[in-house]
């Protein structure tokens, strides 16, 4: 009697580019920014320990304020409508 063995791998990593097709402007910035990018379904901004500040949807170029948090580094995250995500920092500083 023969035993077939097969083995598969199967890769799930989301890899993005390097270069992101978001934009934070201006950044650094005073507590007001603007993200804009094609194709936006979902933004969340969250400060560097990971809590969220905010979170928005629809496709969008939009003007942010995180006044009322600290002046920071924050991550905003983008979840494109192709289900891809990419991630940008802002650095605001009051």
């Amino acid at each position: 009697m023969h035993e077939l063995l097969a083995t598969a791998t199967v890769s799930l990593s989301n890899r993005r580019s390097p270069k992101t097709s978001i934009h934070l402007i201006p950044n650094p910035n005073s507590g007001t920014f603007t993200i804009a990018g094609a194709g936006m379904e979902r933004v969340q901004i969250m400060e560097a320990s990971g809590q969220l500040v905010r979170m928005m949807a629809g496709p969008f170029a939009t003007n942010v304020a995180v006044s009322g948090h600290g002046p920071w580094l924050y991550l905003v995250r983008v979840q494109l409508m192709d289900g891809s995500v990419e991630s940008a920092k802002v650095v605001v500083s009051h």
